[in-house]
Parts: C-alpha cells; structure tokens; sequence
C-alpha cells in the first residue's frame, strides 16, 4: 500500500508545481493587461489621443483580463484540489510508515456511561477511532461514530460488509470524494445553523408583497424604455421615485431576509460541495445492497439532489450579497433583486426542507463507509468475519490492529463449545490487552470492517464492557460504588437480550474474600443469562467454578516465564490456569521486599 501512496505524492507533487507555475504566469500576464488597460486610457483620457489602436487596446485588454480572470480561476480550482489530493496521499503514506495521525480523534465522543467505547478507548488520542477516521464532513464523522457504537442486527452487517468491500476496491472513488470533502470548508456551527434555518418559521404564502415586488420593477423599466425612446414623454424624477420606492420595499422586508441570513451565513460553500458529493455517487455503478440503496435516496422525482442542493448554494451566496452596500443599492432599486432571491429561498424550504438533512445523512453514510474501506485497502490481509445468528464467536490468530505488526502476537480463541471463558495471568502477562483485542475487533466487525485475524466468526450482539472504572467525586461515588452499578446494568442488560461481555478483574475495590465470592456470583449470573464472552482475573479461586458448569465455562491463561533470573512474556493464550507468579518475584528484582 505504501509504494502505491509514495507514487501518488510524487505525482501530485509535479502536478501541483506545474499548477503553480501556470498561476504565477496568469498573474504577471494579468498585470501586464492591467499596465496596458491603463496606459490606453491615459492615452485616451489624459492626453486625448485620437488614435483608434488606443481605444481598441482599451477595449481589448478588458477582454483579455476578464478572459485570463476566467482561466486563473479555474486553474486556481484545480490547484486546490491536487493540493488537497497531495495532502490525502502524505497523511495515508506517513501513517503507514511512522505511524503518523494527523486525524481527528473523536474525542467529543468520549462517553464513560456507553456500554463499551469508554473501556476500549474507541475515541481519543490514539485511539481505533483515529487510526480509521478520513472524514472531513461534520456528519460523517458523525456517522462513523454511530457505526462503532451502535448494535446493528446481523443483515445490516453483512450489507455493510459488501459495501465497505466494494468501496475498498474504488480507489481513484474514494480519494476524490475524500478531496471533495476536505475542500467543504464544513463546521459544525454551520450545521447547526442550517438545522436552525430549515426549522425557522417560513413565509410561504404569497401576499401583497410579492405582487408588489413584481409590479414596481416592471414600472420601472417600463419608465426607462419609454424615457430613453423619448424623453418628453415622461418626466425623470418619476424614475427615481421608482428606484426609492424598489429600495423601501427590500428595506420593509429586511427583518425577513436577515433571518434567513443568520441561519444560513458561510453555508454556501458546505452545501455546494454537498451537491458535488451526491454527484459523484449518482455517477458510480454501485453493486452491493446498501450503497445502491443510499444513491436511490438521493434521487427525487423530478429533479436529482445535487441539483437542488445546488440550487440552495447559489441562492444563499445571493442573499449573502445583501451586505455589499453597492450591489445592495443599485439591484434592489432596479428590480428588488433581495426580495426575489428571498423569495425563492422560502420557496425552495417550502418544497424541500424536511428532505435536506436526508440527503445530507446520506452522504455522510457514505463517508463514514468510504473511511470504513480505507481502514480495509491499507489491511489486504485482514478478513471479513462470517456472520451468523446463533451467538458464535471464534477467531483464528487473532490480533489487535493497533500494535505494530513486528510486535503483534496473535492467538487463537473459540466461545462456540463454552461459551465464557476465565482468563487468568500474572501482571503485564497480556490478559487486558487480549480483552481489548477481542473488543476492538468486535466492534471492526459491527461497522462492517475485516478484522485483525485469519479467520473469524462473528454474531453481532450488544458487547458490554468493564474494564476502566474511576471514582466519580462529581456524584459521590466510589469506585466501588461505580463498578457495581456497571455490573448491574451488564446484568441487566444480559437478562433481556443476548450479550458479549468483557470483564476485566472486577470488584477490585473490595476485600479479597468479597472479591473472590462476588466475582464467582457475576460469573454464574452470566452463565444463567446465557451470555457469551471473557472475565479475566488474579484471583484462582474463581477458576474452580469452571467445574460447576464444564459445558459453559472454559479457563484460558497467559504466562510469565521466569529464566536465568529473567522475567519475559510470550502473550501466548494456553489452555487452563495460570501457573506462575510474578509480583514477588519483580518486586525481589527491584529490591522492594
């Protein structure tokens, strides 16, 4: 993947500099049009020159400016997207070779109430959600949250599987939308403001107003015609009271216009890359389910999203010009330009505001799933996990997608004949971080990702997750107090549905006979609820209960391995208890005890 990002930087970087170049000739070349626009008109205007190659430089020159204008612009346009295109192509190739993350991490996700994102560190510095997030849109990084942190049912996640697999193979599809995206110049104040503005009362009714805004215009030019046919046939002042009478009118409707300002300031540009997203969707031929299911909402029966999103750009940037006095005069006083535009705003919310954030969540579907597919070309060898509907969990050499490859160690783990296993280990043996790698590839898998495994098989239930309680001086509470009210609502939620837990040495807050007897009590209420998963602990006592329930309960270990005075880890998950102990002999090691 790396050879491929390096050959894109080294070709965006000679298009980019070309472009570059091109815009530095524009500009000279613009200025020298400039230096002999006004050379002619000195020549024209100051020293009264008669001569005709004068006034056709005069004309001339502004018809190159404006030509050179046009193709600068362009040019302009262009560069920015290669620029953004280079940028893309850095930040994927520095990731995978420094491990760089320039991305947003989520962290205005953090929820140490949800059931498992707090525990497993899906959002924060470095966090699973960094290392896959791309998104750039405010809802899609929206959207790619909810993938993580909502329980879909086992059909949603195989159609999400297909269509992150079919955007995964859309190479040239995704960075385009990804460049599309980052150039929106999208904030999430500004989508507050829209939400406000399609929620704001509306004006829909013609009244006398509207008639008026007609009316008056058409006078107008009706006066200016006759006026400059012949101009005894009307006197002038009445074409001005006309100008003032358009200009009062704008004024009384002010108020009017100003809201619809205020919810939809600096959106035009959001909305306008909006329209260019769905139309780039509209033209790929989607295969999987979902992704044919999300370009069929961006169509309308008449007329197609991008285009009436487009259209809601251009008549925001209208409005926007209100604030320039100079337009403001001279196009209201000629035919109310702000009153029109103003009124085909309300039209347009009228006919299409309940559908705009529709399609808007469509599109950030998409980016959610395109950043998804990314996490999924820069991982060829990880696989997607067969999902079933009868509460199956095994991973064949499993690992956490965030450790560097040359340190991962992978293992095999199978809930399919017992379906909890305790997991015993002496301290830094592996056990948290093996809870973790199960928890974050379960959570790969419900947003439709592949997993960090060579084989999985996965059923998507609720995952519930105890593994980083704190004290909470804010309600009083310890953390004992805390830790036990997350095991009820684990029981809980265990006694309604199907569940996959992860337990991590609970019940640390209590003495070590509590602990051991309380530890047993949340295992059996876990076996009687018929919930899957791992409850890792110090405490072998805890093991014994494996021979109460042999068919549900199965204990795995990690070992420490004491040689030559030394202490090391294999992280090799084996078959029964632990059987070394290493405290006593770390602390001997740094002469503690």
């Amino acid at each position: 993947m790396t050879k491929i990002y390096q050959e894109n930087v080294i070709e965006q970087t000679q298009i980019v500099s070309k472009l570059k170049r091109i815009s530095n000739v524009l500009s000279l070349l613009r200025l020298a049009v400039v230096v002999l626009f006004l050379t002619s008109l000195y020549q024209v205007l100051i020293e009264q020159s008669v001569a005709d190659i004068w006034q056709l430089l005069i004309y001339g020159s502004a018809a190159v400016f404006l030509t050179l204008l046009l193709i600068y612009q362009r040019n302009a346009k262009k560069l920015a997207y290669h620029k953004q295109l280079l940028a893309i192509n850095k930040d994927e190739f520095n990731y995978l070779t420094n491990n760089d993350l320039p991305f947003d991490n989520g962290k205005d996700f953090i929820d140490s109430q949800h059931a498992n994102s707090f525990d497993l560190d899906l959002f924060g510095e470095k966090s699973l959600f960094q290392h896959i997030n791309r998104t750039k849109l405010t809802l899609g990084k929206k959207k790619l949250a909810q993938l993580f942190t909502e329980t879909v049912n086992p059909k949603e996640v195989i159609r999400r599987q297909k269509a992150v697999q079919e955007l995964s193979e859309k190479f040239s599809l995704r960075q385009h939308f990804s460049v599309l995206s980052a150039l929106s110049e999208d904030k999430e104040e500004y989508m507050d403001n829209l939400k406000r503005w399609v929620n704001s009362d509306q004006k829909s009714k013609k009244g006398l107003a509207f008639y008026l805004s007609w009316l008056f215009p058409v006078l107008f030019f009706v006066l200016v015609v006759l006026y400059a046919f012949d101009n005894t046939l009307i006197d002038s002042k009445w074409i001005g009271y006309l100008f003032i009478i358009n200009m009062l009118s704008v004024g009384f409707n002010f108020k009017h216009i100003n809201g619809e300002i205020q919810n939809s300031s600096k959106i035009a540009q959001t909305l306008s890359t909006y329209s260019g997203l769905i139309k780039t969707i509209k033209e790929v031929d989607f295969q999987s389910d979902l992704l044919v299911q999300k370009q069929k909402e961006l169509a309308s029966e008449t007329v197609s999203a991008d285009l009436l999103i487009k259209k809601l750009s251009r008549l925001f940037e209208q409005l926007d010009t209100i604030a320039n006095m100079f337009v403001a005069i001279l196009l209201n006083g000629l035919f109310q330009y702000h009153n029109h535009v103003y009124y085909r705003v309300v039209k347009w919310k009228s006919a299409y505001s309940r559908q705009l954030f529709h399609w808007l969540n469509t599109v950030a579907d998409i980016e959610a799933l395109n950043s998804v597919a990314n996490f999924a070309y820069n991982n060829p060898k990880y696989v997607y996990p067969a999902i079933n509907e009868n509460n199956h969990f095994a991973f064949q050499q499993l690992g956490h997608p965030l450790i560097e490859k040359t340190k991962r160690v992978c293992n095999d783990i199978d809930f399919r004949q017992q379906r909890l296993t305790i997991l015993t280990g002496s301290n830094m043996s592996g056990k948290s971080t093996f809870l973790r790698t199960i928890g974050v590839n379960l959570l790969l898998t419900g947003a439709g990702s592949p997993v960090c495994a060579t084989e999985a098989t996965v059923c998507p239930i609720p995952l519930w997750v105890s593994m980083r309680l704190t004290d909470s001086l804010k309600d009083g509470e310890s953390y004992f107090y805390a830790e036990v009210k997350r095991l009820k609502q684990i029981v809980v939620e265990a006694q309604q549905q199907p569940v996959f837990v992860l337990l991590d040495e609970i019940l640390r807050g209590t003495n070590s006979d509590d602990k051991t007897q309380g530890t047993i009590g949340v295992i059996e209420k876990m076996v009687n609820c018929g919930a899957t998963g791992m409850i890792a602990t110090h405490d072998l006592e805890v093991c014994t209960v494996e021979n109460k329930y042999p068919n549900v309960l199965t204990n795995k270990s990690f070992e420490g391995i004491i040689a030559n005075d030394e202490l090391s880890f294999d992280y090799k998950l084996r078959d029964g208890i632990c059987q070394n102990k290493n405290a006593t002999f770390i602390m001997k090691k740094m002469e503690i005890i």
